[in-house]
């Protein structure tokens, strides 16, 4: 049975190209992003309305149903955004060595956060949005009121020579920095910090300089990067963590433990050893049960415990270079070297509850065709397959109405 739907999915895969229909999947909008061209970073909004393109000399915001431009900000060459837990605040890091609060009501700037002296490249909120962290190239990470934009301490670590993502832990208590070492090496640093809501800890910490340690990942060191240029990346909630370099990606889990692990509070180890090679980036759904690989044209979308290739996504013409995935896991955007953007809604479950991809009527359709599903039990000829094969059934007929 099993192998009968293998073979049933990858016939419906290639039966209807302008839907790239492949599994549970498929394209639902696709449009040419407009000059300029540089684009850094792709970020959904908290509610998964808008987009956020980062690059350039400006971050735009793009409607997630049409693809229409809706707002631009003058925020300068900016690589990545941060949203905080409230969503009513945004931080951008910038090449002149700042980074700027926005307030995303009125898209204003209500703070510049200066103290860095080379570029920030990456920005973090802390859980309760209190505290926003920025990374920079000089190997520093500072933390700063988000309220105010108060400087409230440094970080920094021997051989940390900068920061491509900053995360928070889900307790609050520790920062972790994914980003290169003085060595030209691939690493994940950690800080264990201050209670920071607390006035005589805030004190303390005000122009101070908080060392941290790099976490072993692994043994020996024996995995060395020499590539030219390393991308990391760190999920949103802390636990995962994507190296990219020469053409490979190597995937990590990051756990926090109630007592100290060796230097720290927080160790990694890899996962999907030997599966997640040939791939050219990462990124990671909010709940961390999957991951998207970029693999030249398309995304490959696996289970990160088992590797399980769950889908297939295809849309592109050319290489795709930036990711992004919606805070509800359902939206996946991707963007390609001639700047098209194709929405993928994806359904990592497929159950009843999760057919929010249907039209209304479609799914009243749906509801009658199980009916007679259900009749057909009881003596009819109609074939009595699985359930997930009737949906699939179902939604192709949907797409050759399109």
């Amino acid at each position: 049975q099993r192998q009968q739907q293998q073979h049933h999915e990858h016939q419906c895969s290639n039966i209807h190209s302008r839907a790239r229909l492949h599994t549970m999947s498929r394209t639902r909008l696709k449009f040419q992003l407009p000059p300029p061209a540089q684009v850094e970073s792709l970020h959904f909004t908290l509610d998964g309305r808008l987009l956020a393109v980062a690059g350039g000399a400006d971050v735009r915001f793009v409607d997630a149903n049409t693809g229409a431009v809706v707002q631009q900000l003058d925020a300068g060459w900016t690589p990545q955004v941060a949203f905080s837990p409230s969503g009513q605040q945004m931080a951008t890091p910038s090449s002149d060595g700042t980074a700027r609060l926005w307030d995303m009501e009125t898209m204003t700037c209500v703070a510049e956060l200066q103290g860095h002296c080379e570029a920030v490249f990456s920005v973090a909120y802390s859980p309760d949005g209190s505290v926003v962290a920025t990374g920079s190239v000089d190997g520093a990470v500072q933390l700063w009121r988000a309220a105010d934009g108060t400087l409230l301490c440094v970080l920094n670590s021997p051989d940390f020579a900068g920061a491509d993502s900053l995360c928070f832990t889900s307790s609050g208590s520790r920062l972790l920095a994914s980003g290169g070492s003085t060595e030209g090496l691939a690493g994940l640093w950690q800080w264990d910090l201050p209670d920071l809501s607390l006035p005589a800890e805030v004190a303390d910490a005000a122009g101070a300089e908080l060392p941290g340690t790099r976490l072993e990942l692994w043994p020996g060191e024996e995995a060395v990067f020499t590539g030219a240029e390393i991308k990391t990346y760190l999920s949103s909630d802390g636990q995962l963590l994507s190296i990219s370099s020469n053409g490979k990606v190597h995937l990590f889990r990051i756990t926090e433990d109630d007592v100290d692990v060796g230097d720290g509070g927080c160790s990694a180890s890899p996962i999907l050893a030997g599966q997640s090679q040939n791939y050219s980036l990462a990124r990671f759904a909010p709940d961390g049960r999957l991951v998207a690989l970029v693999k030249e044209k398309v995304v490959e979308v696996r289970d990160t415990s088992s590797g399980t290739l769950r889908f297939t996504l295809k849309g592109h013409d050319r290489t795709i270079y930036a990711l992004g995935i919606s805070p509800d896991g359902r939206q996946l955007a991707s963007i390609d070297l001639d700047r098209k953007v194709c929405f993928q809604a994806i359904v990592a479950d497929w159950t009843p509850a999760n057919h929010r991809l249907f039209a209304p009527s479609f799914r009243a359709t749906v509801f009658r065709l199980m009916c007679v599903r259900a009749r057909s039990e009881q003596g009819s000829p109609l074939p009595r397959l699985p359930l997930e094969l009737w949906l699939l059934v179902f939604e192709l007929l949907q797409v050759a109405t399109e």
